[in-house]
């Protein structure tokens, strides 16, 4: 009872005298303690230090993969959704046949958010309004909680990343909505440039499903190329200097290149000019430019609205946000065609993974990279491990894989509750 009471009575003295008890630590032990409340100070400095707030609209495949990838701690990032989860889409149809239970693929956004070293803080609530002038998103609530004594509220931003996907148009029609299964949408609502950035604005951002990517045609800069030099033509050389980062704006140069068998841009301008000349001084003019590349912008096509591009595209613009202060110093992108020196970043490309189609009865069709088709019983454990691999988190990876293993042992749950 007697030690009891003196621990009591200690503990209450040193929160009384918190901070006259550590400057007396800092007097009597020196260095070390010194060292520990000066780490203390400094990381509070460094935690009210402003930041730039970044609000993601949507918890789908480009919003999840921006935020889990996403390290740089200089952001603020404040998720607004009514949906306080991330749905592991592809293995939806195993859910609906019994194979796998519904919450063994769903992933709740707030488990992705404390595992970061960024601050995160999630509103489940929808946006209805964004303000690009002020900056600021204007939500209302997605359930019966109250935010701050208000059913809607506003956000202000520094960057905005809009990834809410798409959703079918009914117009308005009665009875649609209740009696209809809708397909996805493949109508995109915002056009962004090569960075996804939207176009007309510098601090929105849209991913996924929402947005398309609006690729620049050759046509309409051409002459901006040749002219660079402030001359109208260019020679061989000079143009082999330009053409990797010409290659790297206008993309549709090299799939044309590749399908019309030209090992390097000579051999396209070669082919117009209908002639052997392989010098270097070779003058390329104009009218020979836009010669060579008028069917190259018929090669653009819009990206499939598919979880891979998605994902792709969060990862890409978290790894511009993780190094956007560096960049800034020293940009690696591309030449600018219309304004002097290089683009921040290098543009985002679409790098096609290969895609499945399962044939039932343990067996799986699969186009990988290359055009290479295989199918059979072993393609199906390859789809196992790829869509194990592609789960958000080890939680709902061993889940789905011991759902898998009940199904092998006592077949499919088909049973209605």
């Amino acid at each position: 009872m007697a030690s009891s009471s003196f621990f009591r009575r200690a503990n209450n003295v040193y929160h009384s005298h918190q901070r006259f008890l550590v400057a007396i630590a800092i007097v009597s032990t020196g260095g070390g303690t010194l060292a520990y409340t000066t780490y203390a100070d400094a990381r509070s400095i460094v935690d009210d230090a402003p930041k730039k707030k970044v609000v993601v609209l949507g918890t789908g495949w480009a919003a999840t993969s921006f935020v889990k990838n996403l390290k740089n701690s200089s952001y603020d990032v404040h998720i607004v959704s009514p949906r306080n989860y991330f749905a592991f889409a592809p293995l939806l149809p195993s859910v609906t046949c019994g194979t796998v239970e519904a919450r063994s693929i769903v992933e709740p956004i707030r488990n992705i958010a404390k595992k970061k070293n960024v601050r995160v803080q999630f509103e489940e609530a929808e946006c209805y309004k964004i303000d690009p002038v002020n900056k600021k998103v204007y939500c209302r609530s997605a359930t019966n909680k109250i935010f701050e004594g208000k059913e809607e509220f506003n956000v202000d931003y520094d960057y905005l990343v809009v990834a809410m996907g798409a959703r079918s148009n009914t117009f308005n029609t009665p009875g649609v909505e209740e009696n209809c299964h809708f397909l996805k949408a493949n109508r995109r609502v915002l056009s962004t440039d090569e960075w996804l950035r939207v176009e007309g604005t510098n601090d929105i951002y849209a991913l996924g499903d929402c947005a398309t990517i609006q690729q620049r045609k050759v046509m309409e800069d051409i002459e901006e190329i040749i002219k660079k030099d402030n001359t109208d033509t260019l020679n061989v050389k000079e143009l082999k200097k330009v053409i990797k980062d010409i290659s790297e704006r206008y993309p549709q140069i090299e799939i044309y290149m590749k399908r019309r068998q030209f090992k390097d841009i000579v051999e396209l301008i070669k082919n117009v000019k209908g002639n052997d000349e392989k010098q270097e001084s070779t003058q390329i003019d104009i009218v020979t430019f836009k010669k060579a590349l008028s069917e190259v912008d018929a090669q653009m096509k819009n990206l499939p609205a598919t979880a891979q591009v998605a994902a792709q595209q969060g990862e890409y613009l978290a790894d511009c946000f993780n190094r956007m202060k560096d960049c800034e110093q020293n940009p690696e992108g591309p030449l600018r065609t219309r304004k002097e020196g290089r683009h921040r970043f290098h543009p985002f490309r679409y790098k096609h993974l290969g895609q499945f189609a399962p044939l039932g009865g343990e067996q799986t069709a699969a186009q990988l990279p290359g055009d290479y088709v295989i199918h059979g019983h072993s393609t199906q454990w390859l789809w196992y491990s790829v869509y194990a691999s592609k789960l958000v988190s080890w939680r709902t990876r061993m889940l789905v894989v011991g759902d898998w293993m009940r199904k092998f042992i006592f077949g499919r749950d088909s049973s209605r509750i």
